[in-house]
């Protein structure tokens, strides 16, 4: 791999992985910004700052690097990861690398490089982390979310962003009640907690639908629809008021009414309507009728939920 494609390669996979944390969701942030880091990029490819991902067959983090001569051992890619003066693109792709090997002994040294001077290295550390959770993560991790004055600007969310995602794969009651705080907040970025709200299901933990319920009186549709939706994804009978509620008001949005149907359908394993035999989606004018087939369906069984 010669020094020009190297220099590409560090522009591309820095910017890739700023690029990535700046997309819709989290899950999406980090797998774009992963697969960034799998790319190989060349001296002439790169007008798109996250490389197309088309072809079938595409270098791992660790062929790009035994290409630049780095054995692939958890010795050598600690060396190249913590040597700052190494080039960008090869630290990001050790550090990928190492948390690909599924072994906990490398978490310090990730957790380290979020001491990095270089905010694409403390990114692609924080990526790396969330591909090997570990709880030794979780006082760091939610150091990073404490720092209110980070909020809202480009540096800060991305780092938080791809924080609260660490957090949130590492599924501990301690990092669930850093990722609920995150959610709840209503001084947080508007789309920090729509997007925890897009993963938080994946903690697999017991009565956090629950705890998301207030968020669907929020003034804001996108944490309202976010929270029916990881209500519904959860499965949480607990949810079961809310979501009638967000269907049977009819003061409240469109958006909101079709995602708590969606959870609702979902957690009681029933059909109200929203689709046909032939999957065609009911539309807006048919969902008073919807709604009062959920607010009989509510009054016959809502001694079993409340």
């Amino acid at each position: 791999m010669n020094t020009r494609t190297l220099r590409t390669l560090t522009t591309a996979v820095a910017s890739a992985l700023l690029a990535a944390i700046a997309s819709a969701t989290l899950r999406a942030q980090v797998d774009a910004a992963i697969e960034a880091a799998h790319a190989d990029v060349g001296p002439e490819q790169h007008t798109d700052p996250i490389p197309s991902m088309e072809d079938d067959v595409r270098p791992t983090p660790e062929d790009l690097l035994a290409d630049a001569g780095v054995a692939t051992t958890i010795p050598a890619m600690t060396a190249v990861l913590q040597d700052r003066q190494m080039d960008s693109a090869l630290r990001a792709a050790s550090a990928m690398a190492l948390a690909r090997t599924g072994d906990h002994s490398v978490v310090p040294v990730l957790l380290a490089t979020l001491d990095d001077p270089d905010d694409a290295m403390r990114s692609a550390a924080l990526i790396a982390l969330a591909r090997l959770p570990d709880p030794r993560a979780v006082p760091r991790l939610k150091a990073i979310l404490d720092d209110t004055s980070a909020r809202g600007s480009s540096q800060g969310d991305s780092l938080r962003g791809p924080a609260t995602y660490a957090l949130i794969k590492i599924r501990t009651e301690e990092a669930a009640a850093v990722v609920l705080r995150t959610v709840l907040d209503p001084q947080e970025q508007t789309n920090m907690r729509y997007s925890a709200l897009d993963d938080i299901d994946d903690m697999g933990m017991d009565g956090i639908a629950r705890d998301l319920r207030p968020l669907l009186l929020e003034s804001d549709a996108q944490l309202r629809i976010g929270a029916a939706a990881a209500m519904g994804r959860m499965g949480d009978p607990g949810a079961i008021p809310t979501l009638v509620h967000g269907i049977i008001d009819t003061g409240i949005d469109d958006y909101l009414r079709e995602a708590a149907l969606i959870a609702l359908e979902h957690v009681t394993r029933q059909s109200f309507g929203r689709t046909d035999e032939r999957g065609g989606v009911a539309g807006v004018d048919e969902y008073d009728e919807i709604a009062r087939r959920v607010d009989a369906w509510w009054r016959s069984n809502r001694r079993y939920y409340e």
